[in-house]
């Protein structure tokens, strides 16, 4: 579905998506029929999904004077 996003792979058999809450919800119940553990994560946005596409120019600007750099602490 174009409403969830694979997030992120932590480790492999397990993964994080993110989208519209209710087709995430979807999701989590059809592996949950299949007998897949599922942990609803606790988040204030859909991060790392397309939901958050309007706000990144916003973002952007927010951080246009930030300079990066190698980290310094090993």
């Amino acid at each position: 579905s174009d409403e969830v996003s694979l997030a992120a792979v932590n480790a492999p058999g397990s993964v994080v998506v993110s989208g519209d809450a209710g087709a995430v919800e979807a999701v989590g119940e059809q592996f949950k029929a299949l007998g897949v553990k599922t942990t609803r994560l606790r988040v204030s946005h859909a991060f790392h999904s397309a939901l958050m596409d309007p706000m990144v120019e916003d973002f952007m600007a927010a951080i246009a004077d930030v300079e990066f750099s190698e980290p310094r602490i090993p």
